[in-house]
């Protein structure tokens, strides 16, 4: 309820709305029919539900408040680099804070098997970049060495390609593997383990990323940004999840949430 009633204030802490009423109350014909009651609720539902339609919340069924989800801010596999969809959806989402000031954001990041491949291909390009060149093989005789040929080694292909792959200069595509290299590249991805710090590195710097656009770039508090971390549980995608929480009363730390889950809900009514 707490959160509802942060979701209806104005930023003066005041609660407009149009309720389909009308009459005096206290006029002895005036009576609260199941119609009148039916039509403020929709109208407390359509307030409360319109800000977070804002930020592109998706409803299921029935608009009401434990049955929707926020659409998480997505970024570039392998990166910390927010998408341009990203960005736009984190303007609105700034806004919204500015609006409701008694509202803060908790945070979490998750990771996606789009991302392993890139840290993987990560770790393939920093082994074939600083391995060590084999020396050339001396001549035992006083004949002139041949030419080195300018044929690259299937190494040199692989590091090209990722180089190519991984930090690309224009749009063009990297240029197609030899046998060999093919090859050699799927050894190399089908051996190499991503480190868990990798990971955990990379979705940290992205809610950095978050936390810095929101406070630098749009003013807010950092005092209303919560990170919370979140546990993989099957696959995932490279993004950052966020949840509306009110800044006083509701869970163990002093919060309640938005969207509440269903099960927790059915268990608070037993």
């Amino acid at each position: 309820m707490a959160l509802v009633i942060a979701l209806l204030k104005d930023l003066n802490g005041d609660i407009n709305l149009q309720l389909p009423v009308e009459g005096r109350m206290n006029e002895p014909g005036f009576h609260w029919g199941g119609t009148i009651v039916r039509a403020i609720r929709d109208v407390l539902i359509g307030a409360v539900t319109s800000p977070l339609k804002f930020l592109g919340a998706i409803f299921k069924g029935k608009e009401e408040l434990e049955d929707f989800t926020f659409q998480p801010l997505q970024f570039i596999p392998g990166t910390s680099d927010m998408t341009e969809d990203a960005k736009a959806q984190l303007r609105r989402l700034s806004q919204f804070l500015a609006q409701r000031p008694g509202l803060d954001l908790r945070l979490s990041g998750l990771a996606g098997a789009s991302d392993l491949q890139h840290l993987k291909d990560q770790a393939i390009l920093t082994q074939l970049t600083t391995a060590p060149e084999p020396l050339p093989e001396q001549p035992k005789t006083t004949e002139v060495p041949p030419v080195p040929s300018l044929q690259l080694t299937p190494q040199d292909e692989v590091r090209q390609f990722l180089m190519q792959h991984l930090y690309p200069t224009d749009h063009t595509s990297p240029a197609p593997l030899s046998e060999s290299a093919t090859a050699l590249l799927e050894q190399l991805r089908k051996t190499t383990v991503v480190a868990p710090e990798a990971v955990e590195r990379l979705v940290g710097e992205r809610l950095q990323t978050v936390t810095i656009e929101l406070t630098t770039q749009h003013a807010v508090a950092t005092t209303r940004l919560h990170i919370h971390p979140e546990k993989q549980r099957g696959p995932g995608t490279a993004e950052v999840r966020y949840v509306i929480q009110t800044r006083e009363g509701g869970t163990e730390e002093g919060q309640e949430t938005l969207p509440p889950k269903k099960e927790q809900r059915e268990k608070e009514k037993q």
